[in-house]
């Protein structure tokens, strides 16, 4: 009873300090990356796009941690590029409708993004009222009992 206690009251004032950050906003590019980014081909930002949705998920994700991922793998073949690049590339991402997202994408840490969850197919539909039909039909004398 006592060790639940203090967890409940260690997240609690966790939960207050985390409620208390101010904001930040995603600083702009610099003028390094912009020229980096101006040298950059088509090939290789579909390398980018391709490693931020590898690093995306169909739950819900903070944009911090898809971006560091993706900054982290991508380090070595593009070592020009930082965060504020790898950010702006999955707002674009989430503004063609392959990413979709909840929160003010301009501030990574208070913003999350998701794959979009695709709709269940005909086929499976028909497939489950096909079986639900079938186990309706069933009668005691087939085994049920």
């Amino acid at each position: 009873m006592h060790n639940a206690r203090f967890f409940a009251s260690n997240r609690l004032s966790f939960d207050r300090r985390m409620s208390d950050e101010i904001p930040q906003a995603n600083p702009p590019l610099t003028a390094e990356e912009i020229s980096a980014v101006g040298k950059l081909t088509e090939a290789d930002f579909k390398i980018i796009d391709a490693a931020i949705l590898a690093n995306s998920s169909e739950g819900w994700l903070k944009v911090a941690r898809v971006v560091s991922s993706t900054a982290d793998a991508l380090r070595n073949r593009f070592p020009d590029l930082s965060y504020v690049f790898y950010a702006q590339r999955l707002r674009w991402l989430v503004k063609k409708g392959h990413l979709k997202s909840q929160g003010n994408l301009a501030y990574m840490r208070f913003s999350e993004i998701r794959i979009p969850v695709k709709p269940a197919k005909k086929k499976n539909e028909k497939r489950l009222a096909r079986l639900q039909k079938t186990e309706m039909n069933k009668s005691p004398q087939s085994g049920w009992f």
